[in-house]
């Protein structure tokens, strides 16, 4: 071989060979791309009746039951802390609690909750949401996202981290539509 045809070889093999490496990794199925979400997409569709306005906030919402135990109070401390950590954006999002009843079946503990938690009522069933998860909706009602609530502290804390990740994100990207 002439030295201009290994040179063209060598600069062929530079700029195609990137390209046939990056096609054999996906069509083999190597290259995993990743999320970089906290929180659990929801397969299912799911819709609150929330009033349209054109500033609707975001909503942490959390379903309730017939009384709030230890596991409810942790989970609109949870709603509550993630609400109070993004500062100057906490009046993009408003936490919710989801019930199905006429009324709320039970009171708030902290008069802070009663002031800055809104209440909703569902006349449809809440069956695909349960009370073990909080869960993210969009300003036009719909639920995207849930995060688990744990027993454990630890794991609490590692939840509204995850919550507030999740929350900036969202946030940051819907002031670009």
């Amino acid at each position: 071989m002439q030295n201009n045809q290994k040179t063209m070889l060598r600069l062929g093999a530079v700029f195609i060979g990137p390209f046939l490496l990056a096609a054999i990794l996906l069509k083999m199925d190597w290259y995993d791309a990743g999320s970089t979400n906290q929180g659990e997409w929801l397969s299912e569709e799911f819709i609150i009746p929330i009033k349209h306005s054109s500033e609707a906030p975001w909503r942490i919402v959390y379903i309730a039951q017939d009384d709030c135990d230890a596991h409810c109070e942790q989970a609109l401390y949870v709603a509550n802390q993630s609400v109070s950590a993004l500062g100057k954006e906490q009046h993009k999002v408003t936490p919710t609690v989801l019930f199905s009843q006429e009324r709320m079946p039970w009171s708030f503990s902290h008069d802070d909750y009663q002031e800055r938690f809104e209440t909703l009522a569902m006349s449809a069933p809440i069956n695909p949401l349960d009370s073990d998860h909080l869960y993210l909706a969009d300003p036009h009602g719909s639920i995207l996202m849930r995060y688990p609530i744990p027993y454990e502290r630890d794991a609490i804390l590692q939840t509204s981290k995850d919550l507030l990740k999740d929350m900036k994100k969202l946030l940051k990207f819907s002031r670009r539509l």
